[in-house]
């Protein structure tokens, strides 16, 4: 539904760059000449796509969270395994628990600041 002449692709894709780096579409308008409405539906559907990709990486980030949490129950079933204990050096053990722990409550403080709004607190180690 193309109303008016066309414009050349090289001018979206400069106007599209201008808005992503956070231009206001009047101003876009004014440097390129343009009709502020043309602008303005252009910046709709550069949202309308950006929307898109981030609801594609929300569900890559929430299918990676869950397997990596399903790896850790795992893990955590194989280490309350006291034949499986056993066979482990001590500082085996030691690393193989302070590496869960660690993991444990860090996303422990991530699920409680996203929940309560606030960031989590850094723990000082790197």
């Amino acid at each position: 539904m193309c109303r008016g002449k066309p414009h050349k692709p090289e001018v979206k894709a400069a106007v599209m760059a201008a808005l992503l780096a956070g231009q206001g579409a009047s101003e876009v308008a004014k440097t390129y000449h343009l009709p502020q409405g043309t602008v303005e539906m252009w910046k709709t559907q550069l949202h309308g796509a950006s929307n898109l990709k981030k609801v594609d990486l929300s569900e890559l980030i929430e299918s990676t969270l869950r397997a990596f949490l399903d790896t850790v129950r795992v893990q955590v079933a194989v280490a309350q395994d006291p034949a499986w204990v056993r066979q482990q050096t001590a500082s085996e053990l030691g690393v193989f628990i302070g590496i869960l722990s660690d993991k444990a409550f860090r996303i422990l403080e991530a699920a409680n600041g996203s929940n309560s709004g606030e960031a989590p607190a850094d723990g000082g180690s790197g």
